[in-house]
C-alpha cells in the first residue's frame, strides 16, 4: 500500500488533534489551589509585611521551634519576654490548602505548644503576624513536620 502526501497529511492532523485534546482533558484534571483567596489585597498591603519582617530582624532574640514526638514548642524572641504578644500562627501547606491551620498566639512565658494531632506530617511554612505594643512583627519559617 502506497500512501500519498493526503493520507500523510491527514493522518498528522488527526494524530495532533488526539494529542491536544489528550492535553485539555489532562490540564482539567489537575488541582490547583491559590496560594491565598484574598491575594490581591495581601499585595496592596504588602509594603507592611516588609515593614513588620525588618523589625524582626532587628530583634536580638530569635524565634525558634523545637519539635517533640507530640508538640511543636514555639519559643518567641527573649525580646518578647514579660509583653503581651498579639497575633496568629498561620501553618501553610503548600501542596493543600485544605490543610491549612490557623491558631491565635497564646504563650505562657513566651512559650507556645501546639498538638501535632491537628498537622498532618509533610512540609508546611509557618508564618506568625503578631504585634507587641504597638509594633507589628512578621516571622515565616519552613517546617517538616513528622
Amino acid at each position: 500500500m502506497k500512501l500519498n502526501w493526503g493520507t500523510g497529511i491527514t493522518t498528522f492532523i488527526i494524530a495532533f488533534m488526539l494529542f491536544i485534546l489528550f492535553m485539555v482533558f489532562k490540564a482539567t484534571q489537575t488541582k490547583s489551589d491559590l496560594y491565598s483567596e484574598d491575594y490581591y489585597n495581601q499585595e496592596i498591603t504588602y509594603q507592611s509585611k516588609i515593614n513588620a519582617l525588618n523589625n524582626a530582624q532587628k530583634l536580638k532574640g530569635a524565634l525558634t521551634v523545637i519539635q517533640k514526638e507530640d508538640t511543636l514548642v514555639i519559643n518567641y524572641p527573649s525580646d518578647f519576654l514579660d509583653k503581651e504578644i498579639v497575633g496568629k500562627l498561620n501553618f501553610f501547606k503548600p501542596d493543600n490548602a485544605a490543610l491549612d491551620k490557623v491558631y491565635k498566639i497564646s504563650e505562657t512565658n513566651n512559650v507556645q505548644t501546639i498538638s501535632k494531632n491537628d498537622l498532618v506530617s509533610g512540609n508546611y511554612i509557618l508564618k506568625i503576624e503578631c504585634e507587641v505594643g504597638e509594633t507589628p512583627y512578621f516571622f515565616e519559617q519552613t517546617l517538616l513536620v513528622e
